[in-house]
């Protein structure tokens, strides 16, 4: 008790120096946390004290110090019921906000801006929650003075602090007081949306502080009050002709319907009457979708409903504009603004929308609005939007389209929406003028299958998918016998691609039972050669896999939906994996006659099986060894390397080296294998579907880097090699560039920065090669190097800077492709970015416009476009600005 008169009278804090004021803060500090029981007898006093010890200070440390002991003393609500002593521990902290700090980076325990900021806010918001009603409503009071005023200054800084200022305080503050400055509040923010339109960080803020604002309203009379007094600020910007002041109209009125509120009854009467204009009609629309997307309230309105209907229905309007009358539906029913009524209307005129509109365009997002329509009244398209989507109906794209939206929405029947396009895809596969449905169901189907959230759903679809599609496939291939020219849509490129991605995703759903009936009845009918159509002569066997059949050519077309299938869904068994399906491949591979179609699917199933498992049987490993070495540096033997060396790759296998020297080897052999050989290293990063995360293959993720540093030593010693003649190093050469080029244009930019520096004469040499896919793959390599490398890579080109330049005028009159020619003005663009190098580019500029001039009058526009873009900024090499 003693204690604190004598400090009252003898400690004069303020003047001291700032390092003993520090340890008086950090003294008050402690003797509040460790004597709390005896300051609640003399609360007042130390308030006073700790007021007096730190009014006016100055020093960043010693203010962390005070606002951390002013949170704590309110916390802790050592005031009492004394008002002034509560007005004045606010004052003091206060006027330190917005905080206005510069951080000394000399200093050797530095205080952030942050730090300050931090601890300031959570002082001032503390005398809120401290439990005491008068400290409550006085605070309350003042913070809302003090934000509204720092927001309505022109300070970017003092706006953003207070926003998050509010943030934190709002939960707590006094709904009274909050009432009283509702309008002041939200004139400010208004005012600051339409001030800060260019800053769409800074507006993102605003109207986050909006809807907070709004949601701590929610549920009150306040939220109402709001909402009109917002509209008579910004309900004129919404009535047409619109003006820029239109969008931050609405995203005010859009922030608020996070209270509750019914925003769009309010706003739509002013929107209304710029429908009826072509020129407002889309932002008019525009308005609509973003008030209904963030419309909470769920009220009906029968203007809203009206006014989509007519939208809808309106045909003399722009495809833009139509567009946005379905994004208007979607939204409204989305957010349930829309009657069951109203819904059923407005679903049949969609629905005529999706089925029979001009545009695909439009018929594509009708479907997809749909979808939206279903969640809603899913009796009523049961009832009667399905049955219009079967039987002859299916013959037409667009109800194909429409059929596949209903896949997985909940409340219909997926197995029986998805049997249906199955049966439709393999029954009338014969029948051209079916082509355009068959590819959209399939199209349709691998977008919405994948979304079902059924597990049996899954299970049952895979079945279905396998014992019809094996079967359609097998019939294809039947029909079309020997003709190269009779082919069914089933086995056009464009379908199997849809075909196998559907497979690889089916397969993995299967419970382990029907996997292994299912896989057992393909392998069969794929390899066991007892499948038949006709009698005598004109019988017909399915034999893919027999490359001396007259009929294997076709019948291989189907090949790699077996590879997909088995790829995602890998036989597995015990000890080593050699069962019947790797010795089949093993197999295919001993066969002399393969064709590389035979070789790719063995390979890719070999592949599946090194990937995925640790236990390789040894005959496994020995026959392929056995094919490399007889089929020596062939095609066929190329194929099997390269996509063993990706699966072991992918897992980070041991025998990874082995196998990249092996396809090192290829670069070496004839020049037209060398190149394809050079080539198929983009397959080991690329995207390969049937080895890659969707076909569940073990991925580690340094792959990339790992082949990398494995194969960059080996490309040195191959260029390095004197032992060949001039003439098969300049191939080969060209074959170790492009594979650099490969890689550099699939890892990582970092590691790109590691290891360019002994590459980048190799990097320069490619772009004089004759093949243009090298050279256009060296310009890819660059410009990434140019917008993702790091200071030192950077450092590193502009040393060959003219060296760059000068290739790159002789690539832009060159006979390569008209997008190389645009790549390499990009690229002579860009190098003038490159920092420190001016003196160099303003010696050569002359130069360059000199040879840039003459693209002016190319034949080719692009090529005018790019060389123009060129030039002006050449000209301007060397220049301040």
């Amino acid at each position: 008790m003693r204690l604190l008169p004598t400090l009252q009278q003898e400690l004069h804090v303020p003047t001291l120096s700032a390092e003993n004021r520090l340890h008086c803060g950090r003294f008050l500090r402690e003797l509040h946390t460790r004597q709390r029981q005896w300051l609640e007898q003399v609360g007042p006093e130390f308030v006073t004290l700790c007021i007096s010890s730190f009014d006016g200070e100055t020093d960043p440390k010693v203010l962390l110090t005070g606002f951390k002991l002013f949170g704590e003393v309110m916390s802790s609500c050592l005031a009492g019921e004394n008002e002034n002593l509560w007005d004045e521990l606010l004052d003091v902290i206060m006027c330190y906000f917005p905080v206005d700090f510069e951080p000394d980076s000399t200093s050797e325990d530095p205080i952030t801006r942050a730090d300050l900021v931090d601890a300031l806010t959570k002082a001032m918001v503390s005398g809120l929650t401290c439990g005491v009603p008068l400290a409550k409503k006085r605070h309350s009071a003042a913070l809302m003075e003090l934000i509204c005023e720092k927001l309505g200054s022109d300070s970017a800084a003092a706006i953003d602090d207070s926003i998050a200022l509010l943030a934190v305080a709002l939960p707590a503050l006094h709904k009274a007081v909050l009432e009283n400055k509702l309008k002041e509040f939200l004139q400010i923010m208004v005012i600051n949306l339409g001030q800060r339109e260019q800053d769409k960080t800074a507006q993102e803020q605003i109207i986050k502080c909006i809807e907070s604002f709004a949601s701590a309203l929610a549920g009150t009379q306040l939220a109402s009050q709001g909402l009109t007094l917002l509209f008579e600020m910004v309900g004129e910007y919404l009535k047409p002709p619109f003006k820029a002041t239109l969008w931050p109209a609405v995203k005010a009125l859009k922030a608020w319907s996070a209270s509750g509120v019914d925003v769009m009854a309010v706003a739509l009467p002013n929107l209304i009457p710029g429908l009826s204009s072509p020129a407002s009609s889309g932002e008019a629309l525009d308005s609509i979708v973003e008030l209904a997307n963030s419309n909470k309230s769920g009220s009906k309105n029968s203007a809203l409903e009206e006014v989509l209907l007519k939208s809808i229905k309106n045909k003399e309007v722009s495809l833009q504009t139509k567009l946005l009358s379905v994004s208007a539906v979607a939204a409204c029913a989305k957010s349930n603004l829309i009657s069951q009524a109203g819904l059923e209307s407005i679903t049949l005129e969609v629905f005529e929308l999706a089925t029979k509109a001009d545009s695909m365009e439009l018929c594509k997002e009708a479907s997809h609005c749909m979808s939206f329509l279903a969640e809603k009244s899913p009796n009523f398209i049961r009832d009667n939007i399905l049955p219009r989507l079967t039987g002859n109906a299916l013959k037409q794209e667009t109800f194909v389209l429409l059929l596949c939206q209903f896949i997985s929405n909940d409340g219909f029947l997926p197995f029986e929406i998805c049997h249906k396009l199955i049966a439709m895809i393999t029954k009338h596969q014969f029948d051209s003028t079916w082509d355009a449905a068959i590819l959209a169901a399939l199209s349709g189907l691998e977008g919405t299958v994948p979304k079902l959230n059924s597990t049996q759903v899954n299970i049952a679809v895979a079945k279905c998918w396998f014992v019809e599609v094996t079967d359609g496939l097998i019939q294809a291939v039947m029909y079309c016998g020997q003709d190269k020219n009779k082919k069914t849509v089933l086995i056009s490129e464009k379908a199997m691609e849809h075909i196998c991605a559907l497979t690889l995703y089916l397969a993995r759903q299967l419970d382990q039972g029907s996997l292994e009936d299912i896989r057992a009845d393909i392998w069969t009918k794929f390899t066991t050669n007892t499948m038949s159509k006709g009698n005598g002569m004109s019988k017909i066997y399915f034999k893919p896999f027999e490359p001396s059949y007259a009929y294997s050519k076709n019948q291989s077309l189907i090949v790699p939906f077996l590879t997909s299938f088995l790829c995602s869904a890998t036989p597995t068994t015990h000890p080593g994996n050699f069962n019947d399906y790797t010795a089949f491949c093993l197999t295919v591979l001993r066969n002399g006659n393969s064709s590389p179609v035979h070789i790719k699917a063995a390979a890719k199933i070999l592949a599946a099986v090194i990937n995925k498992h640790e236990d390789v049987d040894e005959k496994i490993w020995s026959g392929m060894n056995d094919f490399m070495a007889i089929r020596g540096l062939t095609e066929e033997s190329l194929i099997l390397a390269t996509w063993v060396t990706k699966g072991i790759l992918l897992k980070g296998g041991k025998t990874l080296e082995e196998w990249l020297d092996r396809l090192l080897r290829f670069t070496t052999a004839s020049k037209e294998l060398s190149r394809v050989a050079a080539d198929c290293w983009w397959l080991l990063l690329g995207d390969t579907p049937d080895l890659s995360a969707e076909a569940a293959f073990n991925i580690k993720l340094l792959h990339p880097q790992r082949l990398f540093s494995l194969t960059l030593p080996k490309l040195k010693v191959v260029i390095e090699d004197k032992t060949k003649s001039s003439r098969e190093m300049s191939t080969i050469k060209e074959n170790m560039l492009l594979i650099l080029g490969h890689l550099l244009s699939l890892i990582p930019s970092e590691v790109q920065s590691r290891e360019l520096p002994p590459l980048l004469p190799l990097l320069l040499e490619s772009l004089a090669s004759s093949d243009s896919s090298l050279v256009d793959s060296s310009l890819s390599t660059l410009m990434q190097l140019f917008n993702e490398g790091s200071p030192e890579v950077e450092q590193l080109l502009g040393k060959h800077v003219e060296k760059l330049v000068a290739e790159f005028l002789r690539l832009i009159y060159s006979k390569i492709n008209l997008r190389t020619r645009c790549k390499a003005l990009k690229c002579l663009r860009r190098v003038t970015r490159i920092p420190m190098i001016t003196p160099v580019l303003v010696r050569n500029r002359t130069d360059v416009l000199a040879k840039l001039r003459g693209l002016l009058d190319d034949h080719k526009r692009v090529i005018r476009q790019h060389g123009a873009l060129t030039v002006n900024i050449w000209s301007m090499v060397g220049q301040e600005s």
